[in-house]
């Protein structure tokens, strides 16, 4: 059996587009919100989306994954990050923009079934594989097709100053 790699991320909440094709139309709008592609960067409603950079055929994006402590540690260690069975893909934040937040708001505003621990990781993929977000006045979200291998990160940390309650 073979999964169809252009299928849209399957979270309970709807909205993924392929970012080729932002990069493609320079502008769109999604889920209410202006999305441009200029000087090789992403800007959501005129606001510069923090950690992402494209030359167009490869992204690179720093961002935020929220998980349980214990997957983090192995996350970490593995340098991988899977999808499931049912969605193959890995979910990562705008940083910076949840620092604020506790647990629970945070699961809330980017659908994540933990917030235990904050995983700031950056990668390296080819455009073709991103998926992206928006929402108003919530972090713009990044889906990644196939998770992430270590030949795709390159750096990744548990933040050790992250601590929910």
């Amino acid at each position: 059996m073979t999964s169809d790699l252009t299928a849209p991320p399957k979270t309970t909440s709807k909205g993924f587009i392929p970012l080729q094709y932002v990069l493609e139309n320079k502008k769109t709008i999604l889920n209410k919100v202006l999305i441009e592609f200029k000087d090789r960067c992403l800007f959501a409603d005129g606001r510069k989306v923090q950690g992402f950079v494209t030359n167009e055929k490869i992204a690179e994006i720093k961002g935020e994954h929220y998980t349980y402590l214990n997957l983090a540690t192995q996350i970490r260690s593995t340098r991988r990050v899977e999808g499931t069975f049912f969605d193959n893909y890995a979910y990562f934040a705008e940083p910076g923009l949840l620092n604020r937040f506790n647990e629970d708001k945070i699961k809330k505003t980017i659908g994540c079934e933990s917030a235990e621990a904050k995983l700031k990781i950056l990668i390296i993929v080819p455009i073709d594989r991103v998926w992206i977000k928006t929402e108003k006045y919530r972090p713009v979200k990044f889906a990644i097709q196939k998770g992430l291998k270590d030949h795709d990160i390159r750096d990744i940390e548990i933040d050790e100053k992250y601590k929910r309650s």
